[in-house]
């Protein structure tokens, strides 16, 4: 009898001293991951990131670069709230701008992997009443090569713009300013960045499937891929924990103000209208350039690039930019300036955003620079 007990006993000793040395275990694999870079590395992307913001007068910042089997590092910087002085958490939400349109065109590629629309379908078989409809192809609209005018340049929409920014905007408003005006080029010979394909993506999308543009991204894309911190806004009011985003009052100012809710996100919609977070982020990037999404017949068709006029070094796909190597995007809108590019030879990604918003895009250009430290002798410039 007493043998069976202790026999018994010494099996749950002997059970419960591995299942320890299992969870020890689990806990030293899971402390060693990528290292941190060297010291003098991560000073060095620091130091790059914060003199930009000392420079710019940049409130908050989150960075995340992170290289397998070389080292990883991720900052948050400064402030997401001037007013109560709320510090920035690499958690906080950021509106993404323009790097909605790689959403926008992977849903469009998905939508290829389905039968449901090619490439070279031409937009009147979707939308009617646009100008060289019958020409202008789907692979155009994603490579801003349709020569289709950028609404965002007339001058009269700004000003609209101005006078009521939380008016909400269909997309066929949009378009209809858009076509108002003489198109750049005709279709396919020669290259203009213009948001207006991307509005028209975001409509034939919904043509195609029946289901809202939110609802095709969400599903085929978000929820494929895990992104608890993506969305698309449907109204300026920003939700759950993210960053402020700020702009000089005034040219010559350096007083900021708050533009945190300043647009109604319908002003760019399939464009521009996505908020996400770093680590949502840095998954999307690696998806995003790896194709993991795609057939690879998709993800040829959306690396094919397009040389940009007077940018030796840059080059567009279908929604994605190639710039000295690096692919992803940047994107821009008021008070939020972020990048996102994942560099294919040695799986690097990197992601950068700030809480200022300037004229052109400051994150694209911290990105490079910190690829360009690195990584120096794969990115130079």
């Amino acid at each position: 009898m007493y043998g069976h007990v202790s026999g018994r006993y010494s099996r749950l000793f002997l059970t419960a001293v591995l299942a320890a040395i299992l969870v020890i275990a689990a806990l030293i694999l899971s402390s060693c991951g990528t290292p941190s870079f060297n010291q003098e590395v991560s000073q060095k992307i620091e130091q790059a990131i914060r003199e930009v913001m000392e420079g710019l007068d940049i409130p908050g910042a989150v960075a995340g670069v992170w290289i397998p089997d070389m080292g990883e590092l991720v900052l948050s910087i400064g402030e997401a709230d001037i007013e109560d002085g709320r510090a920035v958490q690499t958690a906080d939400r950021f509106r993404i701008g323009s790097i909605t349109k790689t959403f926008t065109a992977t849903a469009v590629l998905k939508l290829v992997d389905e039968g449901l629309l090619s490439l070279d379908d031409t937009v009147d078989k979707f939308v009617a009443g646009i100008p060289d409809g019958d020409k202008i192809t789907v692979r155009q609209l994603c490579n801003h090569t349709s020569g289709l005018f950028n609404y965002g340049e007339d001058e009269d929409f700004a000003a609209a713009l101005t006078e009521d920014p939380h008016k909400v905007w269909t997309p066929r408003e949009l378009v209809d300013d858009a076509i108002s005006h003489e198109p750049y080029f005709p279709p396919g010979e020669g290259w203009h960045y213009s948001n207006t394909g991307y509005i028209l993506l975001g409509m034939i999308i919904e043509e195609v499937t029946g289901s809202s543009y939110e609802a095709v991204i969400k599903d085929r894309i978000i929820e494929s891929l895990g992104l608890s911190n993506t969305s698309l806004a449907s109204s300026p009011e920003m939700t759950g924990q993210y960053s402020h985003g700020y702009e000089y009052k005034e040219e010559g100012s350096k007083e900021l103000i708050d533009r945190t809710e300043y647009l109604d996100p319908s002003i760019v919609w399939a464009a521009g209208a996505m908020i996400s977070n770093l680590e949502d982020l840095r998954i999307w990037a690696r998806a995003l350039v790896e194709g993991e999404l795609l057939s690879d017949a998709s993800h040829k068709e959306q690396m094919d690039w397009v040389d940009l006029p007077d940018d030796p070094d840059s080059k567009y796909g279908l929604g994605v930019l190639y710039v000295f190597g690096l692919e992803g995007h940047d994107g821009r809108q008021p008070g939020y300036d972020a990048a996102v590019f994942y560099y294919p030879l040695r799986q690097a990604t990197f992601v950068i955003l700030f809480n200022k918003a300037e004229q052109s895009s400051v994150a694209l250009g911290v990105a490079l620079k910190l690829a360009n430290i690195v990584l120096p002798e794969d990115i130079s410039f």
